[in-house]
């Protein structure tokens, strides 16, 4: 199961809530209109009123609650939007929408080394190995504020690191080189704050990490007790916390 189109639109869902689209939108979630008070004019408006309404939420809300039904509508996925869409609107002031940031980095190592061995001179056992790590990682990131007390933002990174040996034989018998290693780490961080009081309020995260790789040097590991290591090459994390401040002034 991929994570990559998820973390991908909730990431367009971050960028959606900086867009004048989505504020329109979120100013007719909360537009009044007079009702008539009885008869099939009540009925009339109030059936123009929901429409009115919900087309506005949906307009909102919808690259969201997208992201949320491409995580197959995980309780953690659909609290936190449910949380973001509530902090959101309540209360909502269409005036103070705070300026957003977005930032983007992208980083590139390589790293050689050689070395020869002899694993027995006399018997004229050298070899030789070209090490080499390399690693690239690029990582989006995004922050800012929908309304005075609401604080957004989402930050997603990936980065692949590979190990290479290329050993071979100078003199003696050929050798055959160990496998290399390749390891793949996904991040996505989401986080909301809302200010209840200027120097308080609640603060609400998300992180999802995923760890692939073929790492082979723990599967025939043992030590002189008999004793076995071994890891899951695939792993997931998820953490999902609520926190409340308070900054002393």
């Amino acid at each position: 199961h991929s994570y990559a189109v998820p973390a991908a639109l909730f990431g367009f869902a971050a960028v959606w809530m900086m867009t004048s689209l989505h504020t329109r939108a979120l100013a007719g979630c909360h537009r009044r209109r007079p009702l008539a008070p009885v008869g099939w004019r009540a009925d009339r408006d109030c059936l123009r009123f929901g429409g009115t309404i919900g087309i506005a939420c949906v307009a909102s809300c919808w690259p969201l609650m997208l992201a949320c039904a491409f995580t197959g509508h995980s309780v953690i996925a659909m609290a936190g939007g449910m949380a973001v869409s509530a902090l959101e609107r309540w209360p909502y002031r269409p005036r103070q929408r705070e300026a957003w940031q977005a930032t983007a980095w992208y980083s590139h190592n390589n790293n050689h080394f050689d070395q020869t061995t002899a694993v027995n001179a006399d018997a004229g056992q050298i070899w030789a190995a070209a090490l080499r790590n390399r690693g690239d990682a690029f990582g989006l990131g995004t922050q800012g504020k929908p309304n005075s007390r609401l604080q957004i933002g989402a930050d997603l990174s990936y980065s692949t690191i590979t190990d290479e040996y290329q050993q071979r034989a100078i003199t003696g018998t050929a050798r055959t080189s160990l496998p290399d290693v390749s390891t793949k780490l996904t991040s996505v961080k989401l986080f909301a704050t809302y200010a209840l009081q200027k120097n308080s309020g609640l603060r609400l995260d998300y992180i999802h990490d995923r760890f692939n790789t073929n790492d082979w040097t723990w599967t025939t590991w043992t030590y002189t007790d008999g004793t076995t290591l071994t890891q899951n090459p695939n792993q997931r994390t998820n953490f999902l916390g609520v926190s409340y401040y308070y900054k002393w002034q």
